[in-house]
């Protein structure tokens, strides 16, 4: 995850995947019945903040792979409920492999914290298959050579892109 950091800082790659993003959510959408009737009332509650967050944590689970999204407290705002917030999960600290989350890197699955079962559960969404590891995977090599070359390109110009200094002497 370290090296996927490093590479979502790359200029090009934020920006198309931020294209990508925007373009999912800006259109609309609507929640309808079994009949196809849209229903106004139930489409509005998720015209908030925590549902666009929620959405935008989905799309990245694409590109960084397994991604759990933790639902916080339920809240009613203007006699609506609703969600006060949406987080990631500190992909460090979750083994989906075993559907738990570990308290400290590096610790042993049997030793976390069940979030596929029990109450936690109806608090989480998983985001991605728990085997995938994303497209940073693919997009690291490139990314950190690209990185890496611009680094270096710097260092050159400092070196050798000054104009020459003559430098004179009454020895």
């Amino acid at each position: 995850y370290d090296v996927y950091t490093d590479v979502d800082i790359d200029l090009h790659l934020t920006g198309a995947i931020s294209q990508r993003k925007s373009f999912v959510q800006q259109k609309s959408f609507k929640l309808v019945d079994k009949a196809g009737k849209e229903d106004n009332n139930i489409t509005e509650l998720f015209e908030v903040e925590w549902f666009k967050d929620f959405v935008s944590m989905a799309l990245d689970s694409r590109y960084w792979g397994h991604s759990l999204i933790q639902f916080g407290d339920v809240i009613t705002t203007g006699g609506k409920r609703k969600f006060e917030n949406t987080s990631l999960v500190p992909r460090k600290h979750v083994v989906p492999e075993h559907g738990v989350i570990i308290k400290e890197i590096g610790d042993l699955p049997n030793r976390g914290i069940d979030y596929r079962n029990g109450d936690i559960a109806k608090w989480c969404i998983e985001a991605g298959k728990s085997n995938d590891l994303g497209l940073f995977l693919k997009l690291a090599p490139q990314a950190l050579s690209k990185k890496n070359m611009i680094a270096f390109w710097d260092a050159f110009g400092e070196i050798f892109g000054m104009p020459i200094r003559i430098g004179k002497t009454s020895s």
